[in-house]
């Protein structure tokens, strides 16, 4: 847009008493305006501009976009800007489904623990376990009382699977919660060689299927 302003030399500021209300016509002048042109670096424009890239804001000024407007510091603006990373950083699409599936039962095992609960079970568990098998798609459930105990029932549940179907799990898929890769557990999975899968933190997305069957237990319930 072409602006033009007609000011003094000098700047002007309006001594307003009241505002108008609706209806009532405006104030001739109500606006500061400034004739003299702003001196600063480029890191300031940057920032009073939205954090404009420093590209822009040197066309602006080349090409005479706008008046009034000095940079005295054309140098790189400071990298990394956190307010730029935050703000147009953008999420990846999560996908429903995915083709990495495994072709043998116990080849990738989907586990979560929910809780705590508010009202305990009869057997006085206030959390539960889940292991859901990525080929077969049966689910193993263990309540426990304390999260501590979670290894003691994941070792037990893998010893009574690789005896029932008479192979070896291949990958344990979790959230990373403390519960896993706390020592003891995590110590155990690697001296049994299964490979711990973790999925991106607060990111439930990525532990969907043991997330829905948590779900679909506590409708049940």
């Amino acid at each position: 847009m072409d602006i033009k302003v007609v000011t003094d030399e000098s700047a002007k500021l309006a001594t307003v008493t009241h505002f108008p209300s609706e209806g009532e016509e405006a104030l001739a002048i109500a606006l500061t305006a400034h004739t003299k042109p702003f001196n600063t670096d480029l890191q300031t424009w940057h920032r009073r501009l939205g954090h404009l890239n420093s590209k822009a804001i040197t066309r602006m000024l080349t090409k005479g976009m706008v008046t009034g407007m000095e940079i005295t510091d054309r140098s790189t603006i400071a990298i990394p800007c956190e307010p730029c990373i935050k703000g147009k950083q953008t999420h990846a699409e999560i996908h429903k489904s995915t083709e990495t599936c495994s072709n043998v039962v116990l080849g990738r095992i989907f586990s979560d623990v929910c809780g705590r609960m508010p009202t305990k079970s009869y057997n006085g568990y206030k959390y539960f376990v889940t292991w859901v098998d990525d080929k077969s798609h049966k689910v193993f459930i263990a309540g426990i009382h304390e999260k501590s105990k979670v290894t003691q029932h994941l070792k037990a549940f893998i010893f009574q699977a690789e005896v029932e179907i008479g192979q070896n799990v291949g990958t344990l898929h979790s959230d990373g919660g403390g519960k896993y890769i706390a020592g003891e557990a995590q110590h155990y999975l690697e001296e049994k060689g299964i490979k711990h899968e973790m999925t991106t933190p607060h990111t439930h997305q990525h532990n969907r299927v043991a997330k829905c069957m948590n779900r679909t237990l506590l409708d049940k319930v």
